[in-house]
C-alpha cells in the first residue's frame, strides 16, 4: 500500500477544496457550453437542452457511484485517482465540444438522433467529473461531507454566473474552455508533487499534465478552424466568415465568391457578385441579394388588410427581412417601427444596406419584443394599424411564444379599432405543418372575432375584427384604390398570380382540423411538441410503436400518470424498511424537486424572454449556488430551516402566475425562485447526509442526480406534453409533503 498521506491531514483536506472549487467552475463552462452548442446544432431545439442536462446527470451519477465504490475497496488511491481524473477532463471537455460541432449525423435526423447524440456527448467529461467529485467528497471526513458538496456548488455558482455576465456573448467556446482548462492539470500537477507517491507514477502523471496543459492551450486558438471545418462540410462552396453570438442563438454568415474568370467575364469585380448566407441555430436565417419578388405579394397582402392609408405599422421580424424595405417603399405606409431584441444584428444588417435608412417614415427598436408589446399596451394602447410577425419559428419555445393566446391578446391591445394583426404560417403541406397551421388558427379565434388568409406562396393568416378578406377580386380592388399611383404593381395582380379555388381549399381544410386541435398557450405550448412527435413519426413510420406510443401516453395520461404514481408509492414503502434505504429513496426524491422545479422555471423563462442561450449557466449556478447554501446553513436556525422548506413545496403553485407578469419582472422573479429552490434542496441533501453512514455519501448524490435525471426525462416527455404545467407542480408539492412535515417515509 502507497505512502498516501491520512485523509485527516489538513493540508490535504485544503487542496481538495480547492480541486472541488476549480472542478465545479470548469464543470458549468462545459455544461454551458456544450448545451449551446447542442441547440445550435438542433436548429434551436430547446429539447436537446433537456435531454443533456439529464443523461449529464446520468453519466455525473454514475461516475459519482463507481468512485465511491473505489474509495471504499482501495482508499489510498483515491488522492492520486482524484488527481489523475483532473488532468484528464479538460481534454475530454475540448473533445466533446469541437464533436457535438462538427460530427456528422449518426441517424440521419429527427428526434431519434437528437435523442441518441445527446445521450453520447456528456459521457466522457460526466464520468469524470462525477468521479472526480465522488472521489474527493468521500475522502473528506464525514461531519465535512456538506462542506465538500458546498464546495462544488459554490464553483458552480461562480462558473455560471461570469459565463453569462461575462463570456456568453464574446468568447469563443473553445476558447473559453482551453484557456481555463490550464488550471485542472495544472492543480493536479501540484497534487501529485504533494503526495507521497512512487517516483515513475510521479513522473508519469506530471508529464502527462504536462500534454494536457499543452493541448488545452492549442485548443483555446481553434475556434475560426473549427467553424471552418464545419461549414465547409455542410455548405460547400461557401466561405464561413464570422459567428455572432446572440443572447438567443447564434448567427453564422457565410460568404460565397465566384471564381476568378467568371467574375472577369462578366466585367464584376468578385466582391460584387457575392452572395451571403445567414444561419440562426444552424438553419437558414437570410439570404442575400434577398428575393424581393417571392415576398412583395406577401407584404402587399399584410398592408391592404386594415383598407386605410397612412398605416402605422409594428413590425416583428428579422432585421435581415425584405418586409421593412417593401412595407416602407408603399405610399401609403405613414411609418414603421421594426422591433428587434438583437442589436448586434441590426449593426450588421445596417452594415449590409438591408434596411431602410432611419428617418421620420422608419425607426428600430432595440427591445424584446415581447416584454415591449406587453408592457407598452399598459401605457399607450390602441397605437398601430397594423402588426406583423414575421421570421420566428413555433416548433421552439422561443417562438411559440409569439403565437400564443396570451400573446394574441397583448396583440389585440395594440391594435386601433380595425387594426389588423398579420403573421405566418408553416408553408409546408406536410401533416405537421397541417396540424401546427390549425393549432394556430383556433388559437387566434379564440382572440380576434375574423381570420383571412394569404394566397400567396409565403403563408400568412391576418386576424382582426372587421376588413379583413381573403378574396382576390377585393384585394385587387383594394390595390387600384390604396395604390393607383404605384406604377410596379399591374391591375389585378392578385387574380393573375394566384387562384381563389386553390386558396379557399386550403383554408378550409385547416379550419376542419380546428376541432381536433389544442389551444397554443404559455403554460401548455402545443406546437413544439406537435413538432417534434411529428419527427419522430417521420423517422420511424407512422405505425411505428413510439408513434403509437406517443399516442396512446396523449389520450391516457392521466390513468398512466395516477397507476404510475401509487406504483411508485408502493414499492417506496416495501423497500423502505431500514433508515438507509429511505435516505436513498428521500435524496433520489429530492433531486426529482431540483430538477422539476428548475426545468419548470426554466421552460417559463424561455416561453417570456428566449435568452436562455445566454442566461442558462447563470440560473443552472444559481440554483446551484443556492444549494451550497443551503447545505452549509444546516442547523443554523431552525425557524429558518421550517420558512424554506414551507416555500419549497409553495414554489411549484406559484409557477402558473409566473406567465400572467411583465417578462423583465419574471426574469428578475425566476432568478430568486432558482435559488430559494436550490436552497432547500441543498439542505435536504445536508440532512440525508448527516443521518446516512460513513461510506453512503456518494450514493446519496447519485441518487439525487438520477432522481433529476428522471425528472426531466418524465416531465418533458410525458407530463408536459400531455397535462401542460398543472400535473406536473401538483407532482413536485406532494413530493415536497413529507420534508414539510418533517418526516423521511
Amino acid at each position: 500500500m502507497s505512502n498516501i498521506e491520512s485523509p485527516s491531514d489538513a493540508p490535504m483536506r485544503s487542496e481538495v477544496y480547492s480541486l472541488l472549487l476549480a472542478q465545479g467552475i470548469y464543470a458549468q463552462f462545459f455544461q454551458a457550453i456544450l448545451l449551446r452548442e447542442l441547440v445550435t446544432r438542433f436548429c434551436g431545439i430547446e429539447l436537446s437542452f433537456v435531454v443533456a442536462i439529464a443523461v449529464s446527470l446520468l453519466w455525473t451519477a454514475l461516475g459519482c457511484a463507481l468512485a465511491g465504490n473505489f474509495l471504499k475497496a482501495a482508499s489510498p488511491q483515491a488522492l492520486g485517482a482524484g488527481a489523475l481524473l483532473s488532468i484528464l477532463a479538460p481534454l475530454a471537455a475540448v473533445a466533446t465540444v469541437a464533436l457535438a460541432a462538427v460530427a456528422p449525423p449518426l441517424l440521419g435526423s429527427g428526434l431519434e438522433e437528437l435523442l441518441l447524440f445527446c445521450f453520447i456527448a456528456p459521457l466522457p467529461f460526466g464520468l469524470l467529473n462525477g468521479a472526480i467529485c465522488g472521489l474527493l467528497v468521500t475522502f473528506a471526513p464525514r461531519d465535512e461531507g456538506a462542506l465538500c458538496y458546498a464546495t462544488a456548488a459554490f464553483g458552480s455558482i461562480l462558473g455560471g454566473l461570469v459565463f453569462s455576465l461575462a463570456l456568453a456573448q464574446f468568447a469563443p467556446p473553445l476558447m473559453v474552455l482551453g484557456a481555463f482548462g490550464l488550471a485542472l492539470p495544472l492543480m493536479g500537477g501540484i497534487f501529485v508533487w504533494r503526495m507521497s507517491l512512487p517516483a515513475p507514477l510521479k513522473v508519469f502523471m506530471r508529464f502527462l499534465a504536462l500534454i494536457a496543459i499543452g493541448l488545452s492551450w492549442r485548443a483555446s486558438q481553434a475556434d475560426h478552424e473549427l467553424s471552418v471545418w464545419k461549414w465547409t462540410s455542410l455548405q460547400p462552396g461557401f466561405l464561413f466568415e464570422q459567428s455572432v453570438e446572440t443572447p438567443s442563438g447564434r448567427v453564422d454568415l457565410l460568404q460565397s465568391l465566384p471564381l476568378q474568370d467568371e467574375a472577369t467575364n462578366s466585367g464584376e469585380r468578385p466582391w460584387e457578385s457575392a452572395r451571403l448566407k445567414v444561419y440562426r441555430d444552424a438553419s437558414p436565417y437570410a439570404e442575400m441579394p434577398v428575393n424581393g419578388d417571392l415576398w412583395c405579394p406577401a407584404a402587399l397582402f399584410a398592408a391592404l388588410q386594415p383598407n386605410r392609408a397612412n398605416l402605422s405599422i409594428l413590425l416583428v421580424s428579422s432585421p435581415f427581412s425584405p418586409l421593412a424595405d417593401i412595407l416602407a417603399g408603399l405610399p401609403i405606409t405613414e411609418r414603421i417601427e421594426l422591433l428587434c431584441a438583437d442589436s448586434s444584428l441590426v449593426a450588421l444588417s445596417r452594415n449590409l444596406e438591408l434596411l431602410p435608412p432611419e428617418g421620420e417614415g422608419f425607426s428600430v427598436i432595440n427591445a424584446e419584443p415581447r416584454a415591449y408589446i406587453e408592457l407598452s399596451r399598459q401605457k399607450s394602447p390602441a397605437t398601430y394599424d397594423l402588426i406583423i410577425v414575421a421570421d420566428m419559428r413555433p416548433e421552439t419555445l422561443a417562438g411559440n411564444r409569439f403565437f400564443t393566446v396570451e400573446f394574441f391578446r397583448a396583440v389585440a391591445g395594440r391594435l386601433r379599432p380595425g387594426g389588423v394583426f398579420v403573421t405566418t404560417m408553416s408553408p409546408s403541406n406536410d401533416p405537421a405543418s397541417a396540424a401546427m397551421n390549425s393549432t394556430l388558427l383556433r388559437t387566434l379565434r379564440k382572440v380576434f372575432p375574423r381570420l383571412a388568409s394569404s394566397p400567396s406562396d409565403i403563408s400568412l393568416v391576418a386576424a382582426g375584427e372587421k376588413n379583413l378578406t381573403s378574396d382576390l377580386s377585393t384585394l385587387d380592388h383594394r390595390l387600384s384604390r390604396l395604390l393607383k399611383d404605384c406604377e410596379k404593381f399591374p391591375e389585378a395582380m392578385f387574380s393573375i398570380l394566384f387562384s381563389q379555388a386553390q386558396q379557399y381549399r386550403e383554408y378550409q381544410a385547416l379550419s376542419n382540423c380546428e376541432s381536433s386541435t389544442l389551444l397554443n398557450t404559455d403554460l401548455h405550448p402545443a406546437q413544439p411538441f406537435l413538432f417534434l412527435r411529428h419527427h419522430s413519426s417521420v423517422f420511424s413510420g407512422a405505425g411505428s410503436p413510439l408513434s403509437c406510443l406517443a399516442g396512446t401516453l396523449a389520450r391516457q395520461w392521466l390513468l398512466i400518470f395516477c397507476v404510475g404514481f401509487a406504483a411508485y408509492l408502493f414499492l417506496r414503502f416495501i423497500l423502505s424498511r431500514r433508515m438507509d434505504s429511505r435516505l436513498l429513496f428521500s435524496s433520489f426524491e429530492n433531486g426529482f424537486y431540483a430538477m422539476g422545479i428548475a426545468l419548470l422555471l426554466l421552460f417559463v423563462y424561455q416561453c417570456k424572454s428566449a435568452t436562455l442561450y445566454r442566461d442558462l449557466a447563470a440560473a443552472l449556478g444559481l440554483f446551484i449556488g443556492g444549494a451550497a447554501l443551503g447545505a452549509w446553513g444546516r442547523d443554523r436556525s431552525k425557524l429558518c430551516e421550517r420558512a424554506i422548506r414551507l416555500a419549497a413545496f409553495l414554489i411549484p403553485l406559484f409557477v402558473p402566475f409566473l406567465s400572467w407578469m411583465p417578462s423583465g419582472q419574471v426574469q428578475i422573479l425566476i432568478f430568486l425562485l432558482l435559488t430559494l429552490s436550490g436552497i432547500a434542496v441543498g439542505l435536504a441533501y445536508a440532512e440525508f447526509l448527516f443521518r446516512s453512514t460513513v461510506h453512503q455519501g456518494a450514493w446519496l448524490w447519485c441518487m439525487e442526480l438520477a432522481g433529476g435525471s428522471a425528472a426531466c426525462l418524465l416531465l418533458t416527455f410525458f407530463l408536459l406534453p400531455a397535462g401542460g404545467i398543472a400535473p406536473c407542480i401538483i407532482l413536485l408539492s406532494l413530493l415536497r409533503l413529507p420534508l414539510l412535515l418533517g418526516r423521511f417515509v
